[in-house]
C-alpha cells in the first residue's frame, strides 16, 4: 500500500527481503535524471529557500520538496510527537545542534529548516557513499541504525525501508504536479504478499509516520509500511 494515499498496512513477514530495486530506482533518479536540479516549473510554497539550499548543497530541488511534502506538507510549524520540528522535520535537540542550530526557535524559519534539511541529507549521502535509499532511511531512523543494518545484513531489510519508498511517492507526486510525466521509472516490487490488508487511514503523514514507529516497536515480526 502507498502512503501518498494516506494507506496504512501491514504484512506479515518471515525473514528479511532486500529492497533492491528501490536502491536502483533512486541511484537512477539521483544520478542520470536530475542531477543539478535547482528549478522547476512552478512556484512552492518557500519556493526561494528550496532552490537557495537546493543549489547550495547539491540536492536535487524536487527531492527536496519530495521530502518536504512528505514530512509536513509544507507545514512550517509541524512538531512531532518524537520532537522533529518544521518542513523538513529536523529532531529537536540532536540532529539539529548537530547541525549547529542551537535554538528550537530556529527550527520554525522555513529557510533555517530547509537549509538544515538538505544539509543533513547531504551529509548522509557521503556517509553512505552516493546511496540515496539508505540515505534517506537514515534519514527517518537515524545513521548508526543504518549502518549498523548493513554490518549485520549487507542490505537493508525492506520491512526498515517504508520510508524510502514514501518519499519516492512523494517525488512522483511533486513531478506529477509539474504538469509532466513522472521522469523516474517505476519501482520493482520488493515481494507480493496476499495477506496484506488495511489497518488504518491517515490524512496526517506525521501521524501516519509516528504510529508506524510505534506499532514496528511492538509487534517486530509484521511488517508496517
Amino acid at each position: 500500500m502507498r502512503l501518498s494515499l494516506h494507506v496504512f498496512a501491514v504484512m506479515a513477514v518471515c525473514q528479511p527481503i532486500f529492497a533492491t530495486g528501490l536502491e536502483e530506482t533512486w541511484s537512477s533518479y539521483l544520478l542520470e535524471r536530475r542531477v543539478g536540479e535547482t528549478s522547476t516549473a512552478r512556484r512552492y510554497p518557500f519556493d526561494d529557500c528550496f532552490t537557495a539550499s537546493s543549489a547550495l548543497h547539491g540536492i536535487p530541488k524536487t527531492l527536496l520538496l519530495a521530502i518536504a511534502r512528505g514530512e509536513s506538507n509544507f507545514d512550517a510549524g509541524a512538531v512531532s510527537e518524537a520532537g522533529a520540528v518544521g518542513i523538513m522535520q529536523i529532531h529537536w535537540p540532536l540532529t539539529a545542534k548537530h547541525l549547529r542550530i542551537e535554538s528550537r526557535k530556529q527550527l520554525f524559519d522555513p529557510c533555517v529548516n530547509i537549509d538544515a534539511g538538505a544539509r543533513y541529507l547531504g551529509e548522509l549521502l557521503d556517509r553512505f557513499d552516493g546511496n540515496l535509499h539508505a540515505a534517506l532511511v537514515a534519514y527517518n531512523m537515524g545513521p548508526t541504525r543504518v549502518t549498523a543494518m548493513l554490518t549485520e545484513h549487507a542490505g537493508l531489510p525492506a520491512e526498515d525501508t517504508w520510508y524510502s519508498r514514501y518519499i519516492y511517492d512523494h517525488l512522483a507526486s511533486v513531478l506529477h504536479d509539474e504538469k509532466r510525466q513522472p521522469e523516474v521509472p517505476a519501482i520493482a516490487s520488493d515481494v507480493v504478499d496476499s495477506s496484506a490488508f488495511t489497518v488504518i487511514r491517515f490524512d496526517n503523514p506525521i501521524q501516519a509516520r509516528s504510529m508506524i514507529e510505534s506499532l514496528r516497536r511492538v509487534a517486530p515480526r509484521y511488517r508496517f509500511k
